[in-house]
């Protein structure tokens, strides 16, 4: 009899641990799921409000037929900066360093990823986001006033991700500024995944993996030293969940110079901003001023 309890209790247990390891499992396909799948977050804000002069709509065309929207202004002193804001956005999340770096003078073209904003196509978080920028860089050339070697680009969050990617094996970008940006997307899953420990940690993967089909090789620290020696500037916040610390300082030290890391104390992952008012934007500026001028 007693052998019996124990063992429908072994039984019990064990069915317990599978069912909580599939429910971990299930919760961590369905948050990559969800990531991937996101609808667009619409584009509230229009040019003529955003108190940057001179900007208006543009479009261009990447891969497949697909319509990329963004706002773009005319640069005074010859050199461009290309925006490319994060995921579950549009770009209007960069507005501020698009007013301050179109106020120094720079050109701006900020666009939308595929499937975000206003853009056409739907996002991969892949090919379909590393064509767009490409097909940016090709629009400036042919359109923007644009010198050679005074193209840049700044890439905020999972938009620094394919700056990094795209700038690596394109030389007409000059100069790359990243903010928040994660040095390697397996460790930003293994972070985002963290609360279970390994049964989490590995069923985010797996699910990120099945869903992005991601290449090792075009992870951020991989291709990052190929931009020396082309300018790099990297940001990151003190108090950032999202992209910690360490995840930054990994892309850091992958870097080859020249290269400098901007912490900005306090700042969480959308607060650079209001955490740094004055100095974040004037080390944008001047990084890029040193840059491409």
């Amino acid at each position: 009899m007693a052998r019996s309890f124990k063992k429908l209790a072994l039984l019990a247990l064990l069915g317990g641990m599978g069912a909580f390891a599939a429910a971990v499992s299930s919760r961590a396909f369905a948050y990559q799921w969800s990531l991937s799948h996101c609808p667009p977050r619409p584009l509230l804000l229009k040019a003529g409000v955003t108190g940057i002069a001179g900007l208006h709509d543009v479009e261009f065309e990447s891969e497949r037929g697909v319509v990329i929207h963004g706002w773009q202004t005319e640069a005074r002193n010859h050199a461009t900066v290309i925006l490319a804001h994060g995921s579950d956005a549009n770009r209007a999340q960069l507005v501020p360093e698009a007013r301050v770096l179109a106020e120094a003078g720079f050109g701006i073209l900020a666009f939308d990823w595929p499937g975000q904003g206003e853009s056409g196509g739907r996002s991969e978080w892949g090919r379909a986001e590393r064509a767009a920028l490409e097909a940016a860089v090709s629009y400036l050339d042919r359109h923007g006033d644009l010198e050679r070697g005074r193209l840049g680009a700044f890439g905020y969050s999972f938009g620094g991700v394919y700056v990094a990617q795209v700038a690596a094996q394109d030389p007409r970008v000059r100069a790359v500024a990243l903010c928040a940006t994660p040095n390697d997307l397996d460790d930003l899953r293994r972070w985002e995944h963290r609360r279970w420990g390994l049964l989490s940690q590995q069923s985010g993967l797996l699910a990120a993996h099945l869903i992005y089909g991601e290449n090792r090789a075009l992870e951020p620290a991989s291709v990052i030293p190929r931009l020396a020696p082309r300018p790099l500037l990297l940001i990151e916040g003190t108090a950032d969940q999202t992209v910690p610390q360490f995840m930054t300082q990994a892309l850091f030290a992958a870097a080859r110079e020249p290269k400098s890391l901007y912490v900005v104390a306090g700042a969480q992952h959308d607060t650079f901003n209001e955490v740094a008012p004055d100095a974040y934007p004037r080390r944008l500026r001047e990084f890029f001023e040193r840059a491409l001028l």
